[in-house]
């Protein structure tokens, strides 16, 4: 199990980050309700995740003697996601 609680918020640092390059566009379509609740959810969200009022755990499970990219019983870290190679079979 890997808690991804702060990639989780890097990734809505960009997203929000787009959004506000974005909002003359996005207000364009959709009323000033919208662009507020949105701009609130993302900004939101960020904070909760940055300071652990939010988590988000990746749990990854294997059938008993399975080999494969991680091998029988073996979990990954994040720096391993990083080396990760193709599986041929």
């Amino acid at each position: 199990m890997e808690n991804l609680r702060l990639h989780y918020a890097k990734t809505l640092e960009h997203w929000l980050e787009r959004y506000e390059a974005n909002v003359e566009r996005v207000a364009q379509m959709f009323d000033a309700t919208f662009v507020r609740v949105w701009r609130l959810y993302l900004a939101g969200s960020l904070a909760a995740f940055r300071s652990g009022d939010m988590q988000l755990f990746q749990v990854s499970f294997n059938r008993s003697g399975q080999t494969g990219f991680r091998g029988p019983g073996n979990t990954c870290t994040r720096p391993e996601v990083s080396r990760w190679k193709p599986v041929t079979r």
